[in-house]
């Protein structure tokens, strides 16, 4: 049970980790390189993957909450519900 644990830890860390770097990462230039453009590399390998790896953070996401390891039950079922979407959604029009 330990060593699943882990497991599962270590999927919530890389899909936290993907997650910043899709977020973030077609900005990192601005914050390392003081103001350079990206090159054609950098800009065909974020462009390139991207997509796919925020999919897969998203995906890790649900798949850890439908196995139970999404967090506290009472967080998951108060704030993953369809009422606490459509409120936010209310408020923003």
């Amino acid at each position: 049970m330990f060593n699943l644990q882990i497991h599962y830890a270590i999927g919530w860390i890389l899909a936290f980790i993907t997650g910043l770097a899709v977020v973030y990462g077609a900005n990192y230039s601005a914050f390392l390189k003081s103001g350079e453009e990206k090159t054609q590399v950098e800009h065909v390998m974020y462009s390139g993957f991207h997509r796919f790896c925020w999919g897969l953070a998203c995906a890790w996401v649900v798949f850890a909450c439908v196995k139970g390891y999404g967090g506290k039950e009472l967080w998951t079922k108060n704030t993953l519900t369809f009422k606490t979407f459509f409120k936010i959604y209310i408020i923003q029009k």
